[in-house]
């Protein structure tokens, strides 16, 4: 069971935050810049199902780090970058 949560969205899904916090992308550049290499990859984007035009913050899943209620729930997008 625990092999099929990671590969439910064939470890090409991320999370969709609001436009408004920014914060985990900055954390991600930081944690390279740094050199720790620690944390999710995380970007922003804009998507053509939100119609304000505002970038999101994505931030890739990796369902393993997640309780098995939450792996690959609701709140997952197929990335395709």
């Amino acid at each position: 069971k625990h092999l099929e949560r990671n590969n439910a969205c064939g470890r090409q899904c991320g999370i969709i935050h609001s436009p408004t916090d920014n914060t985990e992308v900055f954390a991600f550049h930081l944690d390279r810049v740094l050199g720790f290499n620690r944390t999710l990859p995380a970007v922003s984007r804009k998507f053509s199902f939100f119609h304000d035009g505002q970038f999101f913050t994505v931030v890739s899943w990796d369902a393993s780090l997640y309780p098995e209620d939450l792996a690959a729930g609701p709140a997952t997008v197929r990335l395709t970058w």
